[in-house]
């Protein structure tokens, strides 16, 4: 399984890299391999106990990204894009169907995990790592 985390990380920053360019109202786009760290260490946060299939290493993985790379963008066109390009590494590389992986967010019941929707997976993921923490029981993410 680490095979798929490496280079999945590793294509997304060199397409985030060469698609969202510093630009003087785009301040923040500035995507180093230090990002790649910071979403090392939150995959390696996570309690292992908790982590025992497949889907949750996933969601696991795409949280950290879009903490990393998705919440700095202040463009609504590049939030989007970067969102099909975590979908795209989802599928390619842990070879799961992203909307799949992610139909427990799918609040209205469309089939596709949108914008709004996107952000309760950040939200989830928090609140289930820090009952994860506090339980001594595993719980299901």
């Amino acid at each position: 399984m680490l095979d798929p985390l490496v280079s999945a990380t590793l294509e997304l920053l060199q397409a985030i890299q060469t698609h969202l360019r510093p630009a003087p109202n785009k301040l923040l786009n500035i995507f180093t391999v230090r990002d790649l760290s910071q979403i090392q260490q939150g995959l390696l946060l996570a309690n292992p106990e908790t982590i025992k299939t497949q889907d949750q290493l996933v969601r696991l993985w795409c949280h950290e990204v879009l903490r990393v790379f998705h919440d700095r963008l202040a463009d609504d066109k590049d939030r989007s894009w970067c969102k099909q390009l975590v979908k795209q590494m989802t599928e390619k590389h842990f070879h799961v169907n992203f909307t799949e992986t992610f139909k427990h967010l799918d609040l209205d019941g469309n089939g596709d995990i949108d914008e709004e929707e996107l952000r309760y997976i950040s939200a989830y993921q928090s609140l289930i790592q820090y009952y994860a923490t506090v339980l001594t029981f595993p719980v299901d993410i």
